[in-house]
């Protein structure tokens, strides 16, 4: 949350969110696409239609998509000395181990209903929110977070 409108769509916060969105989707993109790589049997069956399971994507050529989608991905992260933040890496990184954990033998944790779940809520819920707050925290754009208790109590009670 902008402590402002106008401080919201600055400049310097909008080229911040852009840069922390390229990044985050080609790690959606490796995500996605390594889990569609290890699916392929079971997709030609479920989902039909996906690129890979409908042979309209080689697996030779999705493994190579996903591999450029991981390292652009991550060196994007490193790479730019004021939008490279440690929030953003730590976003990144969490994001990448968990997703390849989910789908990679020998974990290939989607077998197991708990463990699929920590990874997917891990990944939404904890990481990906918590490591951009603190990329824009990083650059003053996070904006006041600090709550009050009566506030707090307020909404709890419904007033």
């Amino acid at each position: 949350a902008a402590p402002t409108y106008a401080a919201a769509f600055s400049t310097r916060s909008l080229a911040s969110m852009v840069y922390a969105m390229v990044p985050a989707l080609l790690m959606n993109l490796y995500i996605t696409g390594l889990n569609q790589v290890t699916d392929v049997e079971i997709d030609k069956i479920n989902k039909p239609d996906l690129p890979i399971a409908a042979g309209d994507l080689s697996v030779k050529t999705a493994i190579v998509t996903i591999l450029v989608a991981l390292f652009a991905s991550l060196g994007m992260g490193f790479a730019h000395p004021m939008f490279g933040t440690q929030g953003l890496n730590v976003a990144l990184w969490m994001s990448g181990i968990l997703g390849t954990l989910y789908s990679l033998e020998p974990f290939r944790l989607k077998r197991f209903p708990f463990f699929a779940a920590f990874c997917i809520v891990a990944v939404r819920g904890a990481v990906i929110n918590a490591g951009f707050f603190a990329m824009q925290d990083r650059h003053g754009i996070a904006g006041d977070c600090h709550f009050e208790r009566s506030k707090l109590l307020a909404s709890k009670n419904g007033s």
